[in-house]
């Protein structure tokens, strides 16, 4: 497993030490300025549990906690300032009764089973991206204001 990082200075890409445990089909992202990679599958298709971080100052990587629950399709987002785990849904398994998230919780340093009364239990079903250019939203903004472009409502009208 390689592992690079652009430095934007220098305009060239340089080479990081790998994680510990080689992995493919992971999750991975950057909470308080470290890289957390989770789970994932090993060379023998396993599915993994273990979870890496790494220190970017310190130039090191370092075991985590295990995640409490297997994911076969893992997939991580930032939420709320935390961690949130879950199964990744795509159209053929959005329907299969799955494992439930899970949460890091800082403050105990364990990862925490999310209640299916929370709203953060829900999390799977939906999309996060980023945009943090503001070019690239006023770009993707102009194409969908074509006027060739159909649209129509998903959710029904509101009759008064």
């Amino acid at each position: 497993m390689m592992c690079r990082a652009y430095d934007p200075e220098e305009n060239i890409w340089i080479l990081l030490p790998p994680p510990n445990i080689f992995r493919r089909e992971f999750s991975i992202v950057a909470f308080h300025e470290q890289l957390f990679v989770i789970a994932g599958v090993n060379n023998d298709g396993e599915s993994l549990k273990n979870v890496e971080v790494y220190n970017p100052l310190q130039n090191t990587w370092m075991s985590f906690p295990d995640l409490p629950i297997l994911y076969y399709l893992t997939r991580a987002v930032i939420l709320d300032d935390k961690i949130i785990v879950h199964e990744n849904y795509n159209e053929g398994t959005r329907y299969l009764k799955v494992s439930s998230p899970v949460y890091w919780d800082e403050g105990a340093q364990i990862w925490k089973i999310i209640e299916e009364s929370s709203p953060w239990y829900h999390v799977k079903r939906y999309s996060f991206l980023v945009f943090d250019n503001c070019r690239l939203v006023k770009d993707i903004t102009a194409k969908n204001r074509r006027r060739w472009n159909k649209w129509e409502r998903i959710l029904p009208a509101k009759l008064q």
